[in-house]
């Protein structure tokens, strides 16, 4: 589970998809998927949250020597 989707799962415990989608300004069903990992959050929701995306890289080997 990412950041995103347990930050989610605070905002929805003792309240439904829908409402909480409501108040994001996106659908119940929208907030479902995110939470179940098959959509990734849009910018509304991403900022209902009060994150943003990045990308990130790391070295996974360490190149070969000239």
């Amino acid at each position: 589970m990412n950041l995103a989707q347990r930050e989610l799962a605070a905002r929805c415990r003792g309240r439904t998809l829908r409402d909480v989608g409501r108040e994001a300004g996106v659908s119940g069903a929208f907030v479902g998927k995110v939470l179940n990992g098959r959509k990734l959050p849009g910018p509304r929701l991403l900022a209902y949250l009060g994150l943003e995306a990045y990308e990130s890289y790391r070295r996974v080997r360490t190149p070969p020597a000239p």
